[in-house]
């Protein structure tokens, strides 16, 4: 940053300033437009009504290929939020420096938590940090020395199914398997007509995706070198054929219906030639031989430290090592600053310790609550309730939040959402005749934006209204502090819907709604559970049979998922592997059975176990019994041969030749060998088969046997 400019730029001197001819000037101004005539100045009248600023860069292509100076101009004309103006003097200087735009939304899966990154075409982040992909493109143009320590880099081609012919001006993006992170390039980038592109990615493993520019991003809100017109690359074949994305699918995903995970280190370079028609290897010295990837991600509002034994993960500040193929690692979580760990997810379940064989690239999180969220009434443990769903009319649902709350730690949130969406959860159950209670608090544009609580979808009063255009009728909107919410309800089933909704345009507040405390007077749905830890069947006996309890109450439907898994016994084997749904109806609480096939082998192997688990149930709680151990009782034995029968023993010179007749059966497995042995003296000689000639001493007598 140089000094301030030595003047105030105004419409009567601002060519002196941003004029196409100080590129060359030496300076770099961000010249804020008090009164939005500069913007109609360059743009055109009436420009200062819809665009909040613009800035570019100029550089030298040859012979350094290196930016040279920039501008920016901010819109102080319209009346925006701090937020917004934040957001869009951070975006514009991002221009000056060189950044492009980045087309990350919802078809990259970002729209879950609304977390745009700084550099999309319209002013769409809340949050004053830059997104991963802002920092990773800001770090591929300005690499700092310690660049390798934090990225890797994936980098190749993306082109025809010929293998050679370039796609210019796709949207490449690469997501991190555990984090959900994304990291976005436009090929051909370069203008090398090769389809060339490269990606600064963090450790981590990582699914690869092709896909089209919106149409509408061009002009001023271009993405990548190929569409500033409508008629650029990125909007015709082979991207666009016949008006319509990529045939045959609008996405292409590296590996198609099974993704080709890529493993990224830091420091290390991948390599790839991407088809359009989903095919490419990963080259490069991104994996190590005989290893495979460990990614660890911690999660929550609280904090904690994952390590590993043996030792490699320190997460924190390692959190994706390289483990030898075939090696047991074992994770173990450990809450800080009285925070609470509250679970794995991924490669591991519950709340021990986590062992990860590496037989592939594997994936864990940890979620770490903060201190109190063990009592936390509501949301219960901090964690979204069972049963509570985000429907099929939501853009995005609510999410748990520690920064905010009227009761413990943490308080139900709105996802952020863009203009015309809605943010919704909802709650289908049993009711008991009674009030529903909760707390509420918003933070909007004033009457457009609008938060709704709805019972079998009519509007029930929280405390305010939605009056602005397209919305009315009761509701909250505006800075509307914590209050509490008490509406009557008839015993039955009902469904509750939350909704924040946002009209056609203008941030407001947070742009959010909260609930807390939410009370309901619901039947106890009940807890499921296995009626039993341990079973043990016979082998021939044909199927084990468990049950799988419903207790303490049966309002309402209720689901639970099973699976089984190998332990000594092998799935395919010794019993035939069964995954599936248990489901029980609005008051049913009878037990529900699971059948697994026993394989009646005839191989003696002992008794060997496997175990059935269940797992993400709705409409109720898991009890402790999550799991059983399924021994399977070896009826196969083992049972000695009959001896053989001696038949003569024919003396000769120091030595005697014994026929014998073979035993009848082999008692289960097949006889190698005979021997027989002569005493005195304990003498032996072996055969395959009768007879055997055994060397003894002249003249003595011997007594012989043959086993």
């Amino acid at each position: 940053r140089g000094a301030d400019l030595p003047v105030d730029v105004t419409s009567a001197n601002y060519l002196t300033y941003v004029g196409s001819g100080t590129f060359n000037d030496g300076l770099n101004p961000v010249v804020y437009d008090t009164d939005g005539s500069i913007i109609d100045a360059l743009l055109g009248v009436g420009q200062k009504n819809s665009i909040l600023g613009f800035a570019g860069s100029s550089f030298l292509p040859s012979p350094t290929c290196q930016s040279t100076e920039g501008r920016a101009i901010i819109n102080g004309f319209l009346s925006t939020s701090d937020t917004t103006l934040t957001s869009t003097i951070a975006h514009e200087v991002g221009h000056l420096i060189g950044l492009d735009h980045t087309q990350l939304n919802g078809t990259q899966g970002i729209n879950a938590t609304g977390d745009y990154p700084l550099m999309y075409p319209f002013v769409a982040r809340n949050t004053m940090t830059l997104h991963e992909d802002d920092a990773a493109a800001v770090s591929a143009l300005y690499p700092d020395p310690t660049l390798n320590a934090v990225y890797g880099q994936i980098s190749g081609t993306f082109v025809l199914a010929d293998g050679i012919t370039a796609v210019r001006g796709a949207n490449l993006w690469a997501t991190e398997t555990t984090t959900n992170k994304v990291y976005s390039i436009v090929s051909d980038y370069r203008k090398q007509n090769t389809g060339f592109f490269r990606l600064l990615l963090p450790a981590g493993a990582y699914n690869l995706r092709a896909g089209t520019i919106l149409t509408n991003f061009f002009g001023g809100a271009s993405v990548g070198p190929y569409s500033d017109f409508s008629t650029d690359p990125s909007f015709q074949a082979p991207l666009y054929i016949g008006g319509n994305p990529m045939n045959p699918m609008p996405t292409v995903t590296l590996g198609n219906a099974t993704p080709t995970s890529f493993n990224i280190n830091a420091g290390c370079a991948a390599t790839l030639t991407f088809r359009i028609d989903g095919t490419g290897i990963v080259g490069g010295n991104c994996t190590a031989p005989g290893s495979f990837l460990l990614n660890v991600a911690t999660v929550g509002t609280g904090t904690g430290i994952v390590t590993s034994a043996p030792a490699g993960i320190n997460c924190g500040a390692t959190c994706s090592t390289s483990f030898a193929t075939g090696s047991n690692v074992t994770l173990t979580a450990s809450p800080t600053g009285g925070s609470v760990f509250f679970g794995w997810s991924g490669a591991c379940t519950g709340t021990g310790t986590c062992t990860v064989t590496m037989n592939s690239v594997q994936s864990v999180t940890a979620t770490f609550f903060p201190p109190g969220a063990g009592s936390e009434i509501f949301p219960p443990g901090c964690q979204l309730p069972a049963g509570w769903i985000v429907p099929g009319t939501a853009n995005s649902g609510w999410s748990v939040v520690s920064n905010d709350s009227t009761q413990g730690v943490c308080s139900l949130k709105s996802n952020t959402i863009s203009d015309n969406q809605k943010a919704q959860i909802q709650f289908t159950g049993t009711f008991n005749a009674g009030n529903i209670t909760f707390d509420r608090r918003v933070s909007s544009e004033f009457n457009f934006d609008c938060f709704r609580f709805l019972i079998d979808g009519v509007q029930q009063a929280v405390g305010g209204t939605c009056s602005g255009a397209n919305v009315g009728g009761i509701g909250a909107s505006g800075i509307v502090p914590w209050g509490a919410v008490s509406v009557p309800v008839a015993a039955g089933v009902h469904t509750l819907l939350w909704s924040y909704e946002k009209d056609i345009d203008t941030l407001g507040g947070e742009d959010a709604a909260y609930i807390d405390s939410v009370v309901l007077p619901v039947g106890n749905p009940g807890t499921l559970q296995f009626t039993a830890g341990t079973l043990a069947v016979s082998e021939a006996v044909g199927n084990a049979v468990v049950s799988v309890s419903r207790s303490g109450g049966s309002a309402g439907a209720a689901s639970v998922n099973f699976v089984t898994s190998g332990g000594t016994a092998t799935a395919g084997t010794d019993f035939t592997a069964q995954a599936g749904t248990l489901n029980w109806a609005n008051g049913d609480a009878a037990n529900k059975t699971i059948t697994v096939p026993i394989v009646n082998d005839t191989l003696i192997e002992g008794n060997e176990t496997f175990t059935i688990t269940i797992s993400s149930p709705t409409g109720a709680t898991l009890g402790a019994q999550t799991a059983i151990s399924v021994t399977i009782i070896d009826d196969d034995f083992a049972t000695a041969p009959p001896a053989p029968t001696i038949g003569t023993a024919t003396p000769g010179n120091a030595q005697a030749m014994i026929t014998f007749t073979a035993s009848a059966s082999d008692g289960g497995s097949p006889i190698t060998g005979y021997t027989a042995t002569c005493n005195p003296g304990t003498l032996t000689a072996t055969a395959l088969a009768s007879p055997v000639n055994i060397n003894l001493n002249n003249g003595t007598l011997y007594t012989c046997s043959v086993s």
